[in-house]
């Protein structure tokens, strides 16, 4: 008797065992797809500030062009509005790229999340899962619904950027630049309405990240960083004021509390093992152009924590400025 005994439970031992070990593996890739759609939230947050950077930066080479005290070298100023625009296109194009891969994990966390809810035997903790799970869709779908609506925005704006260098590419005279002028305000506008836009992108993913990051990966709630040394100004006749990068303002934001909303990527430290790469990548540097006015942009240098992208330094008068 005690033969047979011994014998089922030397059959049912390793069923018990290859239950529960099948049970801890199903809840380790639980939360390995929350933190790999982190971290494609991180990757659009990512986008979405460099793509800010690159469409002011097209913004602002053609302020060169239009400029009424424009002295500089015509050719290599349109080879740069061209260069410029183009970037900025590639950029979007990366920036889409990021959308669908951070959609296709969020179906997976969803779906697997509202699979769970019914194995709980505590009602109580059910319905809790339940709310943080309509929580944390909800905060998603404004990641989501803000990267779409950036996309349909800077998508817009290239192309009529790019139309207003198509309009130069063979008459780039005066006459022809007074032309590109009279577009300027709707430009602006145009500008202003892009750079609110990203701006809810990179908000959004801030507070997702903030909200979700798994335990230990947040060290301390984000303090914002100094407000920016305001650039010396330039005469008004060479100077084109730059929405994308002033949206802070027109949201109504106080100045000095502006860039501390938009700049600064959530702080999230990736586990170790994890399977995506870091979505921090530094860009290459815009090479200078001579004899234009245009600024070099400084590229967006995340550090490899997460930390805050550094602030461009100030230009001094003389050396050039923002249009």
């Amino acid at each position: 008797m005690r033969r047979q005994l011994a014998a089922g439970f030397a059959l049912v031992l390793p069923l018990v065992l290859g239950f529960s070990s099948c049970m801890s593996g199903e809840q380790s890739d639980g939360l390995s797809r929350v933190d790999d759609l982190l971290s494609r939230v991180e990757q659009v947050q990512v986008e979405a500030l460099v793509s800010r950077e690159k469409a002011s930066a097209a913004f602002d080479a053609l302020g060169t062009v239009v400029a009424p005290d424009f002295k500089g070298d015509p050719m290599l100023v349109y080879a740069d509005l061209v260069r410029k625009i183009d970037e900025s296109k590639t950029q979007a194009e990366k920036l889409e790229q990021s959308v669908e891969p951070m959609k296709g994990t969020a179906n997976e966390v969803f779906q697997a999340w509202t699979k769970d809810l019914e194995k709980f035997g505590n009602t109580n903790l059910r319905q809790q899962s339940q709310a943080r799970l309509a929580e944390t869709r909800s905060r998603y779908s404004e990641v989501h619904d803000a990267a779409v609506a950036a996309l349909v925005s800077i998508n817009a704006f290239n192309s009529d950027l790019n139309d207003q260098a198509l309009f130069l590419e063979h008459d780039f005279n005066a006459a022809a630049v007074s032309v590109i002028a009279a577009q300027v305000p709707a430009l602006t506008s145009q500008a202003r309405d892009l750079g609110r836009r990203l701006n809810a992108c990179v908000n959004a993913s801030k507070q997702y990240i903030s909200s979700g990051a798994l335990r230990g990966q947040i060290d301390s709630p984000s303090v914002p960083a100094e407000p920016a040394e305001k650039v010396a100004s330039v005469p008004q006749a060479r100077r084109l004021p730059n929405p994308i990068s002033d949206t802070g303002d027109e949201a109504g934001a106080p100045e000095e509390n502006a860039a501390n909303t938009t700049t600064l990527p959530a702080r999230r430290r990736p586990r170790a093992g994890a399977t995506l790469a870091n979505p921090l990548e530094t860009p290459e540097a815009p090479p200078v152009v001579p004899g234009s006015t245009q600024p070099t942009s400084l590229p967006v240098k995340p550090e490899t924590d997460h930390a805050a992208l550094p602030t461009p330094a100030p230009v001094k008068p003389g050396e050039g400025g923002n249009l």
